[in-house]
């Protein structure tokens, strides 16, 4: 019974780390500079542009700490299950395999 606890409580930390993931922000400097040009905006400045592969960078660093406890989460998943958690991509959460 312990480690069915144990699975479900891998699979809310997973869905927490999704929507953490979700909500960092843009990570991809291309990105944000071609939606900067989609909106019909100036280009960046050198200032502006610095600043934003800053924010892209610091937000990179995140996503990939975030990505990294996820596999470490799913790891454990499969040693005790011996199978990986179930992933939707359409909602980008997971569920008991």
């Amino acid at each position: 019974m312990a480690y069915r606890d144990r699975e479900d409580e891998i699979i809310d930390e997973l869905n927490e780390l999704a929507f953490e993931r979700e909500n960092v922000g843009e990570h991809i400097l291309a990105v944000v500079v071609d939606s900067r040009e989609d909106e019909g905006l100036p280009p960046f400045t050198p200032e502006e542009l610095d600043a934003a592969r800053k924010e892209c960078d610091a937000n990179c660093d995140k996503v990939t700490a975030i990505e990294k406890a996820m596999d470490e989460l799913c790891e454990e998943y499969r040693s005790i299950t011996g199978k990986s958690p179930y992933y939707n991509e359409w909602t980008d959460r997971f569920s008991v395999n």
